[in-house]
């Protein structure tokens, strides 16, 4: 799962063991990430208060996320 923050990051976590395990970073925006959305195990969205959303994808499981889309 991913989580956003007043940092402007994001993080993506997985569990493992009965814990959350930090993933990876990922910082793009420029204001409070104020929202996510899954769309598919490969990619989702993220809005912030800079005024953008941003489409995040990988191109398989063991990928890193990447930028792919800033509207």
């Amino acid at each position: 799962f991913c989580s956003g923050s007043s940092d402007k990051s994001i993080i993506v976590w997985k569990e493992s063991e009965n814990q959350f395990l930090k993933v990876e970073v990922l910082e793009k925006h420029s204001g409070y990430v104020t929202s996510l959305c899954k769309l598919t195990d490969l990619s989702f969205i993220s809005g912030s208060a800079d005024s953008t959303i941003i489409l995040w994808k990988k191109l398989s499981i063991q990928d890193s996320f990447k930028c792919s889309t800033i509207l």
